[in-house]
């Protein structure tokens, strides 16, 4: 039996996780990264709030992708160690994708600029391009 313990504090949810995460689509084959997001929230609820959220800083990807209701997308997530500084992942995983070409026409933002990420941060990334089925 799989259990679940959510933590709350002070009357909010505890997230101490840190996750990188990238949204794929298969209708775009040369390009399918359309978006790269961090976050401290389960994957799971942060990928809810992207749909749904009516406000379009939260709700980016259902907002801002045109054929969000017409095509399936896939969610790929990423746990960092905590010593691993997501933001600086987030971004340098933003640049490698395109300098490669996977951030196309169809991608939402950031855009991607010149991160370089290094020492832990440079092995978290490593290992998601590695992941990642581009």
């Amino acid at each position: 039996m799989e259990t679940l313990t959510i933590e709350v504090h002070e009357g909010a949810i505890d997230m101490r996780e840190s996750w990188v995460y990238v949204w794929r689509s298969p209708s775009q084959e040369a390009s399918p990264v359309i978006y790269v997001g961090s976050t401290a929230m389960p994957p799971m609820l942060r990928t809810w709030l992207h749909l749904n959220h009516e406000d379009p800083d939260v709700g980016r990807v259902g907002r801002g992708y045109p054929d969000i209701n017409e095509e399936s997308l896939t969610v790929q997530a990423f746990r960092l160690d905590d010593d691993i500084d997501r933001q600086t992942v987030k971004h340098a995983l933003i640049s490698a994708l395109g300098r490669d070409g996977h951030l196309g026409p169809a991608y939402i933002r950031p855009p991607p600029g010149d991160v370089v990420a290094e020492g832990k941060e440079a092995e978290a990334l490593a290992e998601i391009l590695a992941a990642l089925p581009l």
